[in-house]
């Protein structure tokens, strides 16, 4: 189950203007699995 995150459309935004995003935070909160539903993974 994926939780929609309200970071979602800032990193989207960001995409589109720079080539590298860095995501950091706590453990276990959901950043790899965000950037995985949004920019598909690696």
């Amino acid at each position: 189950m994926y939780i929609k995150r309200d970071i979602e459309k800032t990193l989207i935004d960001a995409s589109k203007t720079f080539q590298i995003i860095t995501i950091y935070g706590s453990r276990q909160v959901g950043k790899t699995t965000t950037a995985d539903i949004l920019f598909g993974s690696s």
